[in-house]
């Protein structure tokens, strides 16, 4: 039996054994293999935009001389304005963001100096004689002069508009629409802009007009007159502005 058995078991060997050198040659030889792997790390984009605003110089409560000597105050701690005197605000935008940004700009007047064309009592002299004297103002008496300024990186300072606020506001909103409305500061572009508003009021430049608007501001008014139709002793105007990111 055992010899019959014989020629299986040699068989069942050869088999055991082709399965070993099968899984030795397997190790032995190159396969084919694909692989991948990942890593990636992100952090925010740097806004990094500045706006300072130094409005509180525009309208003060004091004005000195060259020489530092006060020639107006005020008598609370609201700001002023009076023959001879002047004064500029500043909005400074910098920055290098890494995105896209536009600005955003609007210039709304609220109420500006004036008197209306017209005649009007003298209140300029105290002469008992003189007391019903009048003055004509043959066109709108505007004593303040404004200006507004813009200032890019490296450019020369252009001037955008002078005069009335409400002219003021016409002209720069204008030159938003043409320059800025549809401009698009680039990702890492450099901002670096200043828009300065400034004002002046000449002294004599008309000394009765400008007494009656002083003494009305003293509660001296004229009951037939309209404030803010026939005059105003206010000087007052928004300036907004926002960088705004943009897709």
């Amino acid at each position: 039996n055992i010899m019959k058995k014989r020629p299986m078991i040699l068989f069942i060997i050869l088999i055991v054994l082709l399965c070993v050198s099968f899984c030795l040659l397997s190790s032995t030889y190159a396969k084919y293999y694909t692989n991948s792997s990942s890593h990636d790390e992100g952090r925010v984009a740097i806004w990094g935009v500045d706006v300072n605003v130094n409005s509180d110089t525009l309208f003060d409560t004091n004005y000195k001389t060259t020489s530092d000597t006060v020639i107006v105050s005020s008598s609370s701690t609201a700001g002023i304005i009076a023959p001879g005197t002047s004064g500029s605000s500043s909005i400074i935008i910098t920055g290098s963001p890494e995105v896209s940004s536009i600005f955003n700009l609007e210039f709304n007047t609220i109420s500006d100096v004036f008197i209306k064309n017209g005649q009007y009592l003298d209140l300029s002299t105290d002469d008992p004689d003189k007391q019903n004297d009048e003055f004509l103002l043959a066109s709108d008496y505007y004593p303040i002069v404004y200006t507004l300024s813009v200032k890019e990186k490296d450019n020369p300072e252009f001037i955008i508009a002078e005069g009335t606020l409400k002219y003021l506001e016409a002209e720069f909103n204008n030159y938003y629409e043409e320059n800025y409305e549809t401009r698009i500061f680039t990702p890492g572009e450099v901002l670096d802009t200043t828009f300065t508003i400034s004002w002046t009021w000449a002294s004599n430049l008309n000394n009765q007009a400008d007494s009656w608007l002083g003494i009305t501001s003293g509660g001296v008014i004229d009951p037939s007159l309209v404030v803010n139709t026939d005059y105003s002793i206010i000087a007052n105007y928004e300036f907004f502005l926002s960088v705004i990111q943009v897709y």
